[in-house]
């Protein structure tokens, strides 16, 4: 099935970045025990890779989208002729391996068609999904319809909750205000 070539994907890459994540930091606790031997440029290389690496919640996040996309080709494949709604649940990943400074989460709020709230949950919106470029657009419409209010969702509800109408949908939503 042509949809698990993604996920394929994914799994090499994080096995890959988990690897040089494991490189670098048996190299700092090497650091740590004895620095003689250690030049300036060799730490700056060894910096300059950590920086390049995706970060866990980058890779998480990508995990998401894809398995996201998967549910759909899998619930469009298995009921081609049903109109049902997906609902996806999401696993958190933990490994303790990798335990650094954790900032917490930004949750995005749900809005509630407040338009005093408008601006600022809008901004939100913008700054975690619409902005995110490896959110593909049914990601986007998910999460932008999940985190309406059935107040917020009224202008919205003659429309079809497809990937097409993700601009219109977000239109709707803008235009009483």
């Amino acid at each position: 099935m042509p949809c698990n070539a993604p996920a394929k994907n994914l799994k090499v890459r994080r096995t890959a970045t988990e690897q040089q994540i494991d490189r670098v930091n048996d190299f700092v606790k090497r650091l740590q025990e004895d620095s003689s031997g250690v030049s300036l440029n060799e730490l700056n290389i060894r910096l300059k890779a950590l920086d390049n690496l995706s970060n866990r919640s980058k890779c998480e996040e990508l995990y998401y989208c894809i398995a996201t996309t998967l549910k759909v080709c899998l619930s469009r494949f298995n009921n081609s002729d049903s109109n049902q709604t997906i609902h996806v649940s999401y696993a958190i990943l933990s490994d303790e391996k990798y335990d650094t400074v954790k900032l917490p989460k930004i949750e995005l709020r749900e809005f509630s068609g407040d338009v005093t709230t408008w601006i600022a949950w809008f901004d939100g919106f913008t700054s975690l999904v619409q902005n995110n470029e490896r959110l593909n657009t049914f990601t986007k419409l998910h999460y932008l319809v999940s985190k309406l209010s059935p107040a917020a969702k009224a202008p919205t509800a003659s429309i079809n909750i497809i990937a097409e109408n993700y601009e219109i949908i977000l239109q709707r939503i803008e235009r009483p205000l």
